[in-house]
Order: C-alpha cells, then sequence, then structure tokens
C-alpha cells in the first residue's frame, strides 16, 4: 500500500459562491488590527455610544410628540373656527354637548375600572389566574360573570381530564393475576411454595 503525502491548499469559497464574484464586500478585511483600550477609555466609548442610541431614540420620541400636538391643535383650531361661526346659543349647545360626551366617557371609564376589580376579586376568590381579567368583557358586570362562570367550568374541565389521564392505569388481563396469568399447566404459588419450604 503506497502512502501519500497531503497538503493543504488554501481554498477560497467564495469562489464557488453564486454571488457576484467582482463584490469587494465579501473580501476578508486583513486590515483590521485589534486594539487595545483600559477600562476608563472603554467606559467612555460605551457611554459615548449609549449616548448616541439614546439621543436618536429620544429625536424618534420628539418628533412623534410634536406630530401628535399639531395635530390636536390642528384639531382644536377647526373646532374653534366652526364654533366661531355658529351663534351664541349654537356654541353653549355645543360646548355643552361636549362636555356631556367627556362626563359620559369618564363615566364608562370608572365604570369599567369597578367592573375590572370586581372580575378580579372574583377570579381569586375562585383560584383562578387573575391575568385572565384581559379576556373578559368588562362593560356589564352579568357578562362579565357569565363570562368567569365559562371560564371556571373550562379550566375544572380541562384539570379533571389531566387529572384523569395522569391517574390512568392499564387494566389486567382477564384471568390474570398479581404473579401471572394462570394456567392449568404451570403450579399454583401455594404448590411452588410447599416444594421450596426448608423446613418440611
Amino acid at each position: 500500500m503506497e502512502k501519500y503525502k497531503v497538503t493543504q491548499l488554501p481554498l477560497d469559497l467564495q469562489f464557488f459562491s453564486d454571488e457576484n464574484t467582482n463584490d469587494k464586500s465579501t473580501e476578508k478585511n486583513n486590515g483590521d488590527e485589534q486594539v487595545t483600550l483600559s477600562k476608563s477609555e472603554l467606559a467612555k466609548l460605551l457611554e459615548s455610544e449609549r449616548d448616541k442610541h439614546g439621543a436618536k431614540v429620544l429625536e424618534r420620541a420628539n418628533a412623534k410628540f410634536e406630530k401628535i400636538i399639531e395635530q390636536r391643535v390642528k384639531e382644536t383650531l377647526e373646532n374653534d373656527k366652526r364654533l366661531s361661526k355658529l351663534s351664541e346659543a349654537e356654541r353653549k349647545a355645543e360646548e355643552l354637548s361636549q362636555k356631556e360626551k367627556d362626563l359620559e366617557r369618564r363615566e364608562a371609564e370608572i365604570a369599567r375600572t369597578q367592573v375590572k376589580s370586581e372580575v378580579i376579586n372574583e377570579l381569586s376568590t375562585r383560584k383562578l389566574p387573575t391575568e385572565l381579567a384581559e379576556f373578559i368583557t368588562l362593560d356589564d358586570n352579568e357578562k362579565a360573570l357569565e363570562q368567569i362562570n365559562t371560564m371556571n367550568k373550562l379550566i375544572d374541565g380541562i384539570k379533571k381530564e389531566a387529572i384523569k389521564e395522569f391517574t390512568r392505569q392499564d387494566v389486567p388481563n382477564a384471568g390474570s393475576t398479581m404473579f401471572g396469568s394462570k394456567s392449568t399447566g404451570k403450579k399454583s404459588f401455594v404448590e411452588m411454595a410447599n416444594e421450596n419450604r426448608l423446613l418440611k
């Protein structure tokens, strides 16, 4: 058997790729240098990068906030312009209806908050996760109670099925005993015990 000397040849896998071979971005950058930084220099560098990132986030948030403010100012100006065209009685009626809408909205929010607290209380008394309150309709106490009852039944059913599945045992074969199946050709347990008894 002959032995051959195996030498490794440098292989550029990018040569075999289907991508553009003239693309210089795929070439290795051998010009990277390893830079050694002290802890304080590294901390300063990290802090400056963190500040840059924070500034970008803050800039985006400010732009979004300014857009919202501009939209609200525009809506307010349009509403004021519309109200200025109305007569005094119409303007007062419009302002009154606007106040009534705001009052109704606030009352609805308060009612929803109360229903949510009652739902959370009911869930905790039934030993159900309080996170389920997010999935319950909070418009009416009766609807919420119906939904809690339905969820309670579903969860109890799931628990019972899980317990039933967990405690399920295999059914023994017909004619089998604890020590194996009975057959007429084999000796009974009593006979085997009598044969193997030391004192006779």
